[in-house]
């Protein structure tokens, strides 16, 4: 059942934006089919250490979004600040011909949790895309391990197939793409449903572990970290895997 990791974790706003995530990791409507994929087992540590990171980052910018439209501080759309000035004018008018008008009126806002995030400027968006402490790092990189095996022996294994003279990133992923089918590295298949399970799962992994983060840090005190980066870093997921012909 995959309500447990979809609304049994995120809230309505946040849904939206891992759908998003999902086509995005996944490559359009394939996210949604139940066709046979086979990916190196270092791709499939990228996209989830990518999905955990996104989950991570999705839980801190959603615990601020939802605070602020609690507090009714939200920044508005341009539709609402044009309705916002349409009010305000009429009641002026209202005002000089000498006819009570309503003040007290509210209207709720409706910007998105994709519109709040990128209201952000550069500089609030790297840092709220950083994990805060290592100990979240460190958690992180032994929960990879323990799904995929060492991280570093993939990369090395992958570096020594494909090698280090690619010219373009289409030309490296052609070579891993033979490595996968000819088996010169450690690689796994399944169908796009069970990758989209995994991907899920990650994401929900980086939201409790953000949750938990917190709480910890609140009550001992954990330590400050600096960015934590895997491969491709936590906004770069690989390309797509493609399909099992």
């Amino acid at each position: 059942d995959l309500n447990a990791l979809t609304q049994g974790v995120h809230t309505p706003e946040a849904l939206e934006m891992v759908k998003d995530h999902l086509r995005s990791v996944l490559g359009g409507q394939q996210a949604f089919s139940n066709v046979m994929v086979k990916m190196s087992k270092l791709q499939a540590a990228q996209v989830y250490i990518a999905s955990t990171m996104f989950g991570y980052f999705l839980r801190r910018v959603d615990k601020r979004f939802q605070l602020e439209k609690a507090m009714g501080t939200l920044p508005e759309s341009r539709e609402e600040a044009v309705a916002r000035l349409e009010r305000l004018f009429n009641q002026t008018l209202d005002v000089e011909e000498g006819v009570d008008s309503e003040t007290s009126e509210t209207t709720e806002t409706q910007t998105t949790l994709r519109q709040y995030v990128e209201s952000f400027d550069q500089q609030t968006l790297a840092e709220t895309a950083q994990m805060v402490t290592q100990e979240a790092a460190t958690i992180t990189e032994r929960q990879v391990g323990s799904v995929f095996g060492n991280l570093m022996e993939l990369q090395m294994e992958m570096m020594k197939v494909v090698g280090e003279d690619a010219q373009s990133a289409e030309e490296l992923m052609g070579r891993v793409q033979k490595a996968v089918e000819a088996g010169s590295v450690q690689s796994l298949s399944m169908t796009y449903g069970s990758l989209r399970r995994v991907v899920l799962e990650a994401v929900a992994f980086g939201s409790f572990l953000r949750d938990t983060e917190s709480y910890v840090d609140s009550e001992y005190g954990l330590t400050p970290a600096g960015r934590f980066l895997g491969p491709g870093g936590p906004s770069s997921p690989p390309p797509p895997p493609a399909p099992t012909s």
